[in-house]
């Protein structure tokens, strides 16, 4: 009858964790069963034992729900078990009178199970609710305990504790000692209290005779003696134990307290270095910074005004010691620390582990860490640790005991982000299809794709952020020098030879792995050499020039390429020896806005992907999910504007200026066709084709061109060639690994709806590259989720605009140590596999996500102060979820909720995890003030804080919502 032991085990393990067998020993499960064995564990299998031999006469009688009932009542009160069991098997006998004989043998068995057998877990339920108070008065009473000595003798002695919290006993009757004589341990000298046999009078002499469970120690005075005792019962000793350790730490944390505020005002004088008696405003916000209290600058200038009662009434010892209206006392700086530490949701955590006294002692904060914050494994050495890092009075530290504002800290520092994921963790020797990329669109851009500015220093910022693949639209420029910018707009123009400097300056700073360099060229041969020079002299050895077989089977991994840069482009076939013409697609050639884009289009627009609603099913023309604010009408008013100025003149001031009264002063076309006719005509225009019907029916297709390629630029090109699709099947059978190509948005999406297992399979050989639509003139983003789910590793962003894409973007990247590289699951990377975002999914792949949102903290200061936190869950399409809280009303400081959020997600490895706290506004659009995204798998357990990020991505600290978390 194994199975009765196994539903019992967990609900045993529990309730020995639950009342102090982990917390003192520190161990696993495992480990505590096997210590426990030759005690109470032992005794309990064998009564469980004896209870299943009996039963199993009968066992198949019982049915699931039977299994479940007698598992649970097992831990109720005999008198409730006897009532419960006769109600239910009253109920089968009606349906089923054979049952009848087995269920009263089995009531009869468990009430006598619960009444003798499990005796020991009734009683230990009962300690575990009395407080601290209760044991107290039990203490004061006083009992016997046997008391052992270094030889192995034992004397038995009452043991008290008097009215002045010491504990006294009988001394022995040496020769030369007064009959009697009390010997007193004050108990505010007790340095640690020890349960089993953990001092060396028990380690050297361990008696048969006298049970593990019933020993305890006492470590008291400078040179750490110790009195080692043994009660009669497990029970008394649990009690005798929790009462002097709460007895203890009410003492101790009274005297540390006491002194709270000469330790504050000790802090304010280490940063007073000049001894004026005043600190400036900044000093102030500087110190209580290093004192680990972050504050805003608004709301610590309010709680000033609040502490001197009046803006305009200052305090006559600081109009005495200081000109500035803003310069803090001592008389301020402590009742300004204590309103800014001041956080109800913490405090109850704290009362709750530290039993009603000021302080936690090791005990208290081991049984946190572990049961709440789910380190199971934490030694005694890690929870000082711990304590070392964050408790900031030496005092306490030094009596093993943290403060408030040390449990403060501690539970600052629990960042909802896996700090293992924060380096480089994943296998890094996999195939480069095998892993996501960071990749940048049109990275030179700071602003819209029309007439923003190009910069150099775009390069070096994405690349110092960990992305690895940038992109370089190479022309044609003065002075045999090619230039990047967007071309056949007004975007600004930069070097072509700057840019491959900042490259080489910044490629590995943050990330040692491979940086790709996605080539659009457009080059004329002469400067395609130029460009192919540049390359060699200014790379050097990093670029990887590696001559690629046709017969490997998978790319090279991105540790075999640390430190190397590669280059995405056409490549010659090997056997061509000199410059030649090489066949491309128009896609490939020109990535950006199309005729074809804007007529198929028509007046549709493009989603910025910011919404919190889900992805619809991909559709393969301008799918719902793509729909955004941008209006088909900026477009033309942008073109059109631009084929009235002299391109020669771009990014000049008029230039700006002409596209400014432009817009300002163009005015909505009626019809839809109007539109698109006029802005067909200014791109054939600008692209100078005709706008005759033949040309429209040539356009209305991608046209295979010829472009002449540099030998030297080719030879350039190894594991990134450029290629054409035509199909999945066809990429099979005669493409190599080697070959990638490069899907516009809709295209992707078009592609995920039909073909999902066939595209999932790709991926795992072949890598690809995705790109935003081209009518994205104000470089808002698609969502990338798709084209992860699916396994695409190159999906290419606009960095310079926040948005929820990039806030994904980010969540992605930030793992693995943001070094611009992150496996994809198994299940995208192994051959047998046959994944279809769009499911069946398997079931032992679901996880169960509880989230309990406690409270904000310091949100950004806004006119209304009525915030309220969304939830959202994303990955594929049958994951989406969404949990509203309810709005807080002017509170923007501390709001508090306690709402319980639940959500099942099938397919946890692609789901991401994203909290968005707003403003509401009645008569508006509701305020966005923060958000924090992350991967399932990177969010840890137990209470944590998530720190708000801006739209941007830049950090609002200390501005953070305050979770539990719940993951099964």
């Amino acid at each position: 009858m194994k199975w009765i032991w196994e539903a019992l085990g967990d609900k045993i393990w529990d309730r020995l964790k639950l009342y102090g067998w982990v917390r003192s020993r520190g161990g696993t499960r495992q480990e505590t069963e096997d210590e426990m064995t030759p005690g109470v564990l032992k005794r309990l299998k064998l009564r469980i034992d004896g209870l299943t031999e009996c039963l199993d006469n009968f066992y198949a009688t019982l049915d699931e729900d039977s299994i479940v009932i007698f598992t649970a009542v097992c831990y109720l009160p005999p008198a409730v078990a006897w009532i419960l069991y006769h109600l239910y098997f009253l109920s089968l006998t009606l349906r089923n009178f054979a049952i009848l004989p087995g269920g009263l043998l089995l009531l009869l068995f468990t009430v006598l199970s619960l009444s003798r057998k499990f005796g020991f877990t009734l009683r230990r339920v009962r300690v575990s609710f009395e407080t601290g108070e209760e044991l107290q008065t039990l203490l004061h009473k006083g009992c016997h305990f046997l008391k052992m000595r270094s030889r192995g003798r034992t004397y038995k002695r009452f043991y008290v504790v008097d009215e002045q919290n010491r504990l006294v006993y009988d001394g022995s009757k040496k020769p030369g000692r007064k009959k009697n004589e009390e010997i007193v341990v004050d108990i505010s000298d007790i340095t640690d209290i020890r349960e089993g046999w953990e001092t060396e009078t028990f380690k050297q002499k361990k008696k048969k005779n006298v049970q593990q469970t019933c020993c305890f120690s006492l470590v008291f005075g400078p040179k750490d003696k110790t009195l080692d005792l043994v009660a009669d019962t497990e029970e008394l000793r649990d009690k005798w134990v929790k009462g002097l350790r709460f007895m203890r730490k009410k003492k101790k944390g009274g005297e540390i307290t006491s002194h709270f505020e000469d330790w504050i005002e000790c802090k304010f004088r280490s940063a007073d270095t000049d001894n004026k008696g005043y600190l400036t405003f900044d000093e102030v916000l500087d110190k209580l910074a290093r004192m680990h209290i972050p504050i805003d600058r608004e709301r610590a200038k309010k709680f000033i005004k609040r502490i001197r009662g009046d803006k305009d009434n200052k305090s006559e010892k600081d109009s005495k010691t200081s000109k500035d209206p803003e310069a803090i006392s001592i008389t301020h700086f402590i009742p300004l620390y204590f309103l800014a530490i001041k956080r109800v949701d913490l405090d109850c955590i704290f009362e709750k582990y530290a039993e009603g006294t000021d302080v936690m002692d090791l005990y208290d904060l081991a049984d946190f860490w572990r049961r709440q914050q789910h380190n199971a494994d934490a030694t005694r050495e890690d929870i000082q640790r711990l304590l070392q890092a964050h408790e900031p009075i030496k005092s306490a530290f030094q009596l093993g005991l943290m403060t408030k504002q040390g449990f403060l800290s501690l539970l600052l520092d629990q960042h909802i982000f896996n700090p293992d994921h924060r380096r480089v963790y994943q296998d890094m020797e996999q195939p480069l299809a095998h892993y996501y990329i960071a990749t940048s669109h049109n990275t030179y851009l700071t602003e819209d794709q029309i007439r923003g500015p190009s910069s150099v220093d775009a390069y070096a910022r994405v690349l110092l952020k960990g992305c690895r693949c940038v992109e370089l639209d190479c022309w044609d420029g003065p002075n045999n020098e090619p230039i990047i910018y967007h071309g056949r707009t007004l975007t600004s123009k930069i070097l072509f030879r700057d840019v491959v400097k900042t490259i080489n300056d910044n490629a590995f700073q943050k990330s040692s792995y491979p940086v790709i360099l996605s080539i659009e060229n457009h080059c004329s041969l002469v400067q395609q050499k130029i460009m192919a020079k540049y390359f060699k002299d200014i790379f050097g050895a990093k670029i990887c020039t590696d001559a690629v077989s046709l017969a490997l089977e998978k790319l090279p991994s991105p540790e075999s390429l640390k430190g190397k840069i590669l280059i995405k482009n056409k490549k010659l076939p090997n056997d061509v020896e000199g410059d030649a013409d090489v066949v491309v697609d128009e896609e490939e050639l020109d990535e950006d806005l199309s005729v074809e884009d804007l007529e198929n289009g028509n007046s549709k627009t493009l989603e910025n992907g910011d919404s919190d609603a889900p992805p619809p099913s991909p559709t393969p023309t301008t799918p719902p999910h793509l729909t955004r604010d941008l209006s088909l009408d900026s477009s033309i008013e942008r073109l059109e504007a631009m084929d009235s100025i002299n391109l020669n003149t771009t990014g000049s001031t008029k230039s700006i200026e002409y596209i400014q009264q432009q817009e300002a002063t163009s005015q909505k076309r009626k019809e839809s066709s109007g539109k698109v006719s006029s802005l067909r005509n200014t791109l054939l225009r600008r692209t100078g084709t005709s706008g005759t019907k033949g040309s429209k029916d040539s356009s209305s297709k991608r046209q295979k061109v010829k472009i002449k390629l540099a030998k030297e630029l080719s030879d350039l090109v190894s594991y990134c060639q450029a290629g054409g699709f035509r199909s999945f099947q066809h990429s099979m059978m005669h493409q190599k690994c080697f070959e990638m190509s490069s899907f516009v948005e809709n295209k992707t999406l078009a592609l995920i709806r039909d073909e999902p297992i066939d595209f999932v399979d790709h991926t795992k050989r072949q890598l690809i590259r995705t790109y935003p639509n081209g009518r994205r003139v104000d470089s808002s983003n698609y969502c990338p989720l798709p084209m992860w789910n699916v396994g695409c590793q190159l999906v290419a962003l606009n960095y310079q605009t926040g948005s929820k894409p990039m806030d994904l973007n980010e969540a992605m990247f930030t793992d693995n140590g943001k070094c611009g590289y992150v496996l994809k699951p198994d299940f995208l990377r192994k051959p047998e596999s046959t994944f279809s975002c769009f499911g069946p999914f398997s079931n032992a792949w679901q996880k169960s996500l509880k989230i309990k949102i406690i409270s904000c903290s310091q949100l950004p200061v806004t006119k209304t102060q009525n915030p309220y936190i969304k939830v959202i869950i994303d990955g594929v399409d049958s994951d989406h979820q969404k949990y509203k809280t309810k709005t807080i009303k002017d509170d923007g400081f501390n709001p508090h909720w306690n709402e319980e959020a639940t959500f099942q997600v099938k397919v946890p490895e692609l789901a991401f995890v994203r909290f968005a706290v707003h403003d509401y506004e009645s008569k508006s659009k509701d305020n966005f003030l923060g958000q924090y995204t992350l991967p399932f798998n990177s969010l840890l357990p137990g209470y944590r804080h998530v720190p708000l990020l801006s739209k941007r991505g830049a950090s609002l600290s200390p501005a953070c919502v305050f979770i539990h978390v719940s993951k099964e």
